[in-house]
């Protein structure tokens, strides 16, 4: 709405009244006494605005960062030297297409390598398997032990009997619970070193098993990233799309395990973020919001794919959305906005922030009626920087005044744009022959009341 500037017009109706008797002095007298000048009858000018009904929502705004959903690592799968490269960061390259090539002349020695890893990790898994076989050897021992052990207690329980019967000394008794004690003490550590040794065992058995299944494994490996740079240390590209880093130069020894480039397919593209508990209750998967770039100020539609039901290291919760469409022409990298809505208050009335007013503790609203201001009370359900949901004596539609509020009371007379000012009093002609009477009773009266307009 067009902002006009607030007139406060005053319109002033002059009331004359001519006296049948008397000079001039009692004809300005009589004009004062029945109202001199008259009163002053305010007008303010106003805009307005009707109440709304509906929802109030407030926009909610968190960054983002575009990446892409499909990311290669390319490794050589040997190691030698980098002997080219054909391909920098930021470099669109196809599927099949030549990255680099490496020196794979040491791949035989690899491969050597390989199989003597496999021939150590067997021999050693043997070693594991004699020494369990030493164990359990100890265990007839520990059978043998046992054996003794029962002897020495039954030679107890007879010598315990003979002392009881004056058979034998006390020295003989002695002698047997000496004996039962040593068999038993030897029972034990013996069986308690067995399991120690068996249990070693066990695990060496299990240790060198996966060794030699490591070794023969890193071996096919070795075979099969032969194979599969067709023994000529090419490099080729796996999918299509972006260079994104290239960790090697050319002269540099490549790693078989270390990634030589990295290609993201922009084609599949998502949008990650992190957002408090709060914003994580706003953005339910399914929901869709609107993507502003930032690079070329252009808003696009994502949904929210992802929702992580616990924060992360930074206390917060990681989302991921989807484009809605496949042709979002924004780049792997690139930070982006995301701006959703929040409703705040269903089904209410609804009225410009600005148009409150406070008066005591109470809040009111003017509102134009049949020329008039109404005042009008009103509470604050919920109120933003524009726009404020209340409830009151309101309806939808209602003219509601937004300037001027601050100038007008309860019950004044208001112009609306459009309208225009009442003409007052009459002709300009009768205006005119009062305001001359009174100059003229002024010269007559004087300065001293006597009448004379001459000087004293």
């Amino acid at each position: 709405m067009k902002k006009n500037q607030l007139v406060l017009l005053t319109v002033s109706f002059l009331l004359i009244t001519g006296c049948s008797s008397g000079g001039p002095q009692g004809s300005m007298g009589a004009a004062r006494g029945q109202g001199g000048f008259g009163q002053a009858q305010q007008t303010v000018a106003v805009e307005v605005e009707p109440v709304a009904k509906g929802d109030l929502t407030v926009t909610k705004k968190i960054l983002g960062n575009v990446v892409s959903d499909s990311v290669s690592e390319v490794s050589s799968g040997i190691s030698g030297e980098l002997i080219s490269l054909q391909v920098k960061k930021g470099d669109r390259v196809q599927k099949g297409q030549i990255l680099a090539t490496v020196d794979i002349s040491d791949t035989q020695e690899a491969i050597t390598q390989s199989e003597m890893e496999i021939e150590s990790a067997k021999q050693q898994l043997e070693n594991a398997q004699i020494s369990k076989k030493q164990a359990q050897q100890k265990a007839r021992d520990l059978q043998q032990a046992e054996t003794d052990w029962d002897k020495a207690k039954e030679e107890l329980e007879e010598a315990q009997y003979l002392y009881e019967q004056g058979a034998i000394a006390l020295a003989e008794l002695k002698a047997a619970q000496t004996l039962e004690e040593e068999r038993k003490t030897a029972y034990e550590n013996q069986e308690a070193s067995l399991e120690i040794e068996m249990e070693k065992a066990d695990l060496s058995i299990r240790q060198n098993e996966l060794s030699v299944k490591k070794a023969e494994i890193n071996l096919q490996q070795t075979l099969k990233d032969v194979r599969d740079t067709q023994s000529d240390g090419v490099i080729r590209a796996p999918i299509s799309g972006e260079v994104m880093a290239v960790n090697y130069k050319v002269g540099e020894n490549v790693s078989s395990q270390q990634p030589l480039v990295t290609i993201s397919n922009n084609q599949q593209l998502i949008i990650t973020a992190q957002v408090t508990a709060e914003q994580k209750a706003l953005l339910p998967k399914g929901r869709e919001v609107n993507v502003e770039t930032v690079a070329e100020s252009k808003t696009l539609k994502a949904k929210v794919d992802y929702v992580s039901g616990a924060t992360n290291e930074n206390g917060l919760f990681d989302v991921e959305l989807t484009f809605a469409t496949s042709d979002t022409s924004v780049a792997s990298g690139e930070v982006v906005q995301l701006t959703f809505t929040e409703t705040l208050v269903e089904n209410a009335l609804l009225v410009p922030t600005k148009a409150i007013l406070q008066e005591g503790d109470s809040r009111i609203v003017y509102t134009a009626e049949g020329g008039k201001a109404v005042k009008r009370k009103v509470e604050i359900i919920n109120s933003q920087t524009h726009l404020t949901a209340v409830q009151g004596d309101l309806q939808e539609n209602t003219q509601l005044i937004v300037n001027g509020h601050k100038l007008v009371s309860d019950g004044m007379t208001i112009l609306l744009p459009g309208q225009e000012l009442p003409a007052v009093g009459g002709g300009p002609g009768e205006g005119e022959n009062a305001q001359g009477q009174a100059g003229e009773g002024q010269r007559r009266q004087g300065p001293s009341g006597t009448g004379g307009g001459g000087r004293s």
